[in-house]
């Protein structure tokens, strides 16, 4: 039996968002501690020998860490139920007039092809290293955003706390394998220009928490926020589907004009983009 149609479409959706490999999906976002099966099991999904549970299917998805498009997320589905089904006669019969049709998924933009070539994926025990302290997210921030070596003096100075401090977090940041010592304290990011993403909330909802805490502090030494748009609005569940794939593309757009690869102190700052969506009343 044929059940390869889903693995060929679900390793193309992994490795556009920069895992290389199926060990590199897996162990950056916890291995068995979050996965509800162990890596051997995981690679047979992989090489087409079984199919994952729905909810296993849901938790790869969440653990992609970039959103997964309407037009993806539907073809990766017909796949799915076309290898469950065993034959085309079967898949036909019973879900093929209940799908849309499958059309054409576009070629992945040159944009996202990027980014994915330049990811690094946080692992939980960096993403907790990560978010230690204030200084600790505040010394990474400033690191991730530049091309070159810093003193601890100059980050200290930047994020509004103490060398002591900032030391001692950028010494924990560098044995989690985030940075990279140069010389008497100065610190560099271990991959300059590399896009870092963080692993899924899934079970780390309090460090999620604690992040917000640290990026906050760092921002109010800067008073108001530079641009705030909301609204309240009734919507179906197709137009908030539309406004969150509006708003990752917005996303993607900020990150290829990042200026990380400038010098630091270019008449450039570090920003937080924040959008979200969030039901107040549910019909």
């Amino acid at each position: 039996m044929d059940m390869t149609n889903f693995s060929r479409s679900f390793v193309r959706m992994r490795a556009l968002r920069g895992f290389r490999t199926a060990y590199a999906f897996y162990n950056s976002n916890g291995g068995r501690r979050v996965f509800p099966f162990t890596y051997s099991h995981y690679l047979k999904i992989e090489r087409g020998g079984c199919l994952p549970s729905l909810p296993a299917l849901a938790l790869m998805l969440q653990l992609l860490r970039r959103e997964v498009s309407p037009q993806e997320r539907g073809r990766l589905m017909r796949d799915y139920l076309r290898d469950l089904c065993g034959s085309a006669l079967v898949f036909d019969q019973l879900f093929a007039l209940l799908l849309p049709p499958a059309g054409e998924i576009a070629d992945a933009s040159a944009l996202d092809c990027l980014q994915g070539r330049l990811a690094v994926h946080l692992t939980p025990n960096q993403f907790r290293a990560f978010v230690s302290s204030p200084e600790a997210t505040g010394c990474f921030l400033v690191l991730a955003n530049v091309p070159e070596a810093l003193s601890v003096e100059q980050i200290a100075g930047w994020i509004g706390s103490s060398r002591e401090k900032c030391l001692k977090a950028l010494k924990e940041l560098r044995r989690q394998g985030l940075l990279r010592a140069r010389g008497r304290d100065r610190y560099s990011a271990l991959s300059p220009g590399r896009h870092y993403l963080f692993p899924s909330s899934h079970g780390l909802e309090p460090f999620y928490k604690k992040m917000r805490k640290n990026v906050d502090r760092l921002a109010a030494r800067h008073g108001k926020p530079l641009s705030s748009i909301s609204s309240v609005v009734r919507l179906s569940p197709q137009a908030i589907a539309a406004a969150i794939e509006g708003f990752a593309k917005t996303s993607s757009v900020s990150v290829g004009l990042s200026q990380k690869m400038t010098p630091a102190g270019l008449g450039s700052d570090i920003c937080e983009l924040e959008a979200r969506v969030r039901r107040l009343v549910a019909f």
